[in-house]
């Protein structure tokens, strides 16, 4: 061991005047001459808080020095070291030029001479040697301008090293300075240093990499990466705009949070992940999470595993991955793709999933034109064993004003499909769609395998296919527009066979039908929406899957009818089932009706309908006319009993008779299993032979 000697004027005072440190089972009087007693491997144990004033002022000694041969750990032992400055030249704590490791305790530095950029006052300075923080607190609290926790120099005596693992580095100038010296003697060494964990931060900046200013090759001055822990500063987190010749590396990546600016040039710099309080301008910000404030991260994936609680990612440029996304299942975020796109472009062979989502996750697009699409250039497989999704989610996912796509065209050729190719898959869990695009233009654009999902509007190009795998696939259709790209033709298509599957439909346009392998094994019901084809051959006509006849439109498109005792809703009118119930032969009588309004809060003017429940048609067309003055009404609604053959002339099984207001009246027949709307030019009488006459 070399014993460094101190000629200076130091007073050091330990508690109840006890020895200051031991090393294995041996104390010693001062922390130093455990230090030089300690071989290699050694951890030296600080016994005593300590307290001292300095006016050491020599560039070639510290306080305490660890020699070039030396390789040791000092415990602090949760101690706390308190020392002043009272020098005017280069005033250090710890001098290492060997290999040490610091951890567990606390040690404090003031000074009270300023010395301006003249001379520094440092916790530790490492030339040449190994540095590591294990954990504790490192704090220079100032008073002269060169204030530095840690001062990193490769020098004369080799490459530097420092690795920050845990605890804390502050000072109220420079966190941790990375500095190379005589860098034009051709022994001159290279910083290194890895922050994995712990907080950095200074007055001024974080980490400053400096390097003298005659340097004028081209060797790197060193290398910096930061992939955990926290680096803030004042002004900059990291500022390296002193270096010159691009000289120093900078690598940004993992969960390393970085709160502040980056200083230097573009090429100092290269960000693979990490999380930023400030848009780091020296590289492309991918993503800003925004939960009262803002953090910016430049891995979307990084930015995923590191949200929860609501909080919303939004895009600040075009993604395209290279890898898998997936939101973990802690994760409840709102993706914001603010217009901007993610895709993918890749070759799959076995199933694959381009963003798999197992937390809660709204999509959404704040801008308009945002957009996810991913493309499988591979050939597919004709077993159709496997697919490769978009979407794959297992979780709970929202759906509103965004397109998400699937271009791959292993079915461009639909005589022969190969493996699933789907904008969205939904395995399990819970889906709602609310609006956007959702495409695969050579297949189906959704899959239901297990769970609830809704949709309540947005453009489908592509079959929705409800594939059950066990007796939870539930779908409802409240409204959207769809087309089939998928087998049989239907916009919807079930894939039901042995198990039960619930379908209801309650709006919608649709561009064909609605098909199933078991119509009788499908549970729910259709009321509403719009159809260009009336059904599927195997459900046959009339199915009960419709739970109203269908109507005709003028258009050649079908529309789920309105039901009896819905009329009134149908006209902008509401009453309950028990009371207007109309079968074929009945009336409704107007005290009924009244008295429902009356009970319900429903106001009909004294031209509304006047009929109600209870009262037989006679066959003639005297006594029904006293019943039918519906030219003075804004609509009306009769039945018809079909099994009178007094009515010879009318060629209604049952009718609905509504006035638009247009000079038009209105008829629904019943005809063959279907209603449709038939319109009559033609000014409503009181004659009943005369109206179905025409």
């Amino acid at each position: 061991m070399v014993l460094t000697i101190i000629l200076c004027s130091v007073s050091v005072f330990a508690a109840d005047g006890d020895n200051e440190a031991r090393v294995g089972d041996t104390e010693y009087a001062t922390l130093q001459e455990a230090i030089d007693a300690a071989g290699n491997g050694d951890t030296v144990t600080l016994l005593k808080d300590l307290t001292f004033e300095s006016t050491l002022a020599n560039a070639g000694n510290g306080v305490f020095n660890i020699s070039k041969d030396d390789k040791i750990t000092i415990d602090l032992n949760g101690k706390t070291i308190n020392v002043t400055d009272n020098s005017t030249g280069n005033f250090i704590i710890f001098y290492n030029y060997g290999d040490l490791t610091i951890k567990n305790g606390t040690v404090n530095l003031t000074a009270t001479v300023d010395r301006s950029w003249n001379a520094e006052s440092a916790i530790v300075l490492s030339r040449g040697g190994y540095l590591t923080v294990e954990s504790g607190s490192y704090n220079h609290l100032g008073g002269t301008s060169m204030a530095f926790a840690l001062d990193i120099s490769g020098n004369w005596y080799g490459d530097a090293y420092a690795t920050v693992k845990g605890g804390s580095i502050q000072s109220s100038y420079i966190g941790v300075r990375m500095r190379m010296e005589n860098v034009d003697n051709s022994a001159c060494g290279v910083v290194y240093m890895s922050v994995t964990g712990g907080t950095i931060s200074g007055g001024n900046a974080g980490i400053w990499g400096q390097n003298a200013s005659s340097y004028s090759g081209e060797k790197k001055m060193g290398n910096l990466e930061v992939t955990g822990g926290t680096v803030s500063g004042g002004k900059n987190a990291i500022n390296m705009a002193t270096t010159v010749n691009n000289n120093l590396d900078v690598v940004v990546s993992g969960d390393a949070v970085i709160d502040g600016n980056l200083k230097g040039t573009a090429s100092d710099f290269t960000i693979n992940g990490g999380k930023f309080t400030v848009a780091p301008a020296l590289s492309d910000s991918v993503v800003s999470v925004s939960n009262g404030t803002d953090t910016y991260y430049t891995s979307l994936q990084g930015a995923l595993n590191s949200c929860k609680n609501g909080e919303t990612v939004t895009l600040l440029s075009d993604i395209t991955l290279t890898q898998d996304l997936v939101v973990p299942k802690t994760s409840c975020v709102v993706l914001d793709l603010a217009g901007y796109t993610i895709s993918q472009v890749v070759e799959c062979t076995q199933s694959y999933s381009m963003i798999s989502n197992n937390g809660t996750l709204t999509i959404t697009d704040s801008v308009g034109g945002g957009k996810i699409s991913f493309t499988d250039t591979g050939v597919g497989d004709d077993t159709a064993s496997w697919g490769s999704y978009t979407i794959t989610t297992s979780g709970n996912l929202t759906v509103e004003n965004v397109t998400i796509e699937n271009l791959s065209e292993q079915n461009k050729d639909q005589a022969s499909f190969k493996h699933t190719s789907l904008a969205i898959f939904q395995y399990s869990g819970s889906t709602t769609i609310n609006s956007g695009i959702i495409s695969t233009p050579y297949y189906r654009s959704v899959r239901l395998w297990s769970g609830d999902m809704t949709i309540n509007g947005g453009t489908f190009d592509g079959q929705v296919w409800i594939h059950c795998v066990n007796n939870t696939s539930n779908m409802t259709i409240n409204g959207g527009e769809f087309s089939p790209n998928g087998f049989d033709g239907s916009s919807v298509f079930v894939n039901n066979s042995g198990y039960v599957s619930e379908l209801a439909v309650t709006g919608g346009t649709f561009a064909t039908k609605i098909g199933a392998n078991d119509i009788n094994a499908l549970a729910g019901a259709i009321t509403g929406g719009t159809f260009s084809e009336k059904a599927i051959a195997s459900m046959g006509e009339g199915s009960a899957l419709f739970a109203e006849p269908l109507i005709k439109n003028e258009d050649g498109s079908y529309t789920v009818s309105v039901a009896i005792e819905d009329a009134f809703t149908f006209l902008g009118y509401s009453i309950n089932a028990e009371g207007s119930a109309i079968t074929a032969g009945y009336i409704v009588d107007h005290e009924i009706i009244a008295l429902y309004c009356e009970q319900n809060g429903v106001t009909l003017n004294d031209f509304g309908v006047a009929f109600g429940i209870g009262t037989i048609i006679e066959s003639t067309a005297t006594s029904f006319a006293k019943y039918n003055k519906y030219s003075n009404y804004d609509a009306m609604i009769v039945g018809f009993d079909p099994e009178n053959t007094a009515h010879t002339s009318a060629i209604l099984a049952m009718a609905f008779y509504v006035d638009l207001g247009m000079g038009k009246q209105y008829v629904i027949e019943n005809a063959n299993g279907e209603i449709e709307l038939v319109a009559y030019d033609m000014v409503p009488t009181t004659s009943f032979d005369e109206q179905t006459s025409k």
